[in-house]
């Protein structure tokens, strides 16, 4: 009997080592992933301090990250995607990238994050950090988050969560008179990240979300600091 117990209580032990140790790692990860995503952003922020003026800045997540995006609606790119972030996680950033870089257009493609199976949904706090970007008075355009695809990667997102958020892009886009990327499945690598055909279609169909950006006899419209 008190070698059964023993037994059990050894095996309750290790079981209880096992969960501590699994969400030890899970809180690991998530460090990692804040501070991946915090590196990112200060490499972004001393990039547009020096960029030149009047580029297309394109404000996204890891699709647009990995999107080799160098050219849109007829000028050069200057991409500010942030692999695993989220629209808030971005926001504010974003209006001191517009503040360095006096961009002529502004694209926002954030979302896929948002709608991760792990992240508290909060649509209104992803719409507020959509707006606020949109709101520095740059030509902004939107893109849809696109289509999961039934491979591993899209299990920890949830597509009703997508199309929930790109019911709100959509609201977004008609309030602000701006132009919206619709939603498109691209081949992907793993569910989640395009193929390079996947990458190919998806620049194509951002070609969409260009406005209509003023130009004066200076070159671009531009954002000053006083817009912010």
């Amino acid at each position: 009997m008190r070698l059964s117990l023993l037994l059990v209580g050894i095996g309750a032990a290790s079981l209880g080592a096992v969960a501590g140790a699994f969400a030890i790692h899970r809180i690991d990860g998530a460090k990692a992933i804040r501070f991946a995503i915090a590196r990112r952003i200060g490499a972004i922020d001393e990039q547009a301090r020096r960029a030149p003026e009047g580029a297309v800045l394109v404000v996204g997540d890891s699709i647009a990250e990995r999107s080799g995006l160098t050219s849109l609606c007829g000028r050069a790119v200057f991409n500010g995607g942030v692999s695993s972030a989220t629209a808030e996680d971005v926001a504010d950033h974003a209006r001191g990238w517009i503040a360095s870089l006096h961009p002529s257009i502004v694209i926002v493609a954030l979302g896929m994050n948002d709608a991760k199976a792990d992240v508290p949904a909060a649509p209104d706090r992803f719409e507020g950090a959509v707006r606020a970007i949109a709101a520095t008075g740059v030509p902004t355009g939107l893109a849809a988050i696109t289509r999961l695809e039934d491979k591993p990667a899209a299990a920890g997102f949830s597509q009703a969560r997508i199309d929930a958020l790109n019911t709100r892009l959509a609201a977004i886009a008609a309030a602000l008179h701006a132009p919206l990327a619709p939603s498109i499945a691209a081949p992907t690598e793993d569910g989640v990240h395009p193929t390079d055909a996947g990458r190919r279609q998806w620049r194509a169909n951002l070609e969409r979300a260009c406005p209509a950006a003023p130009i004066t006899a200076s070159g671009p419209a531009s954002v000053s600091r006083r817009n912010i």
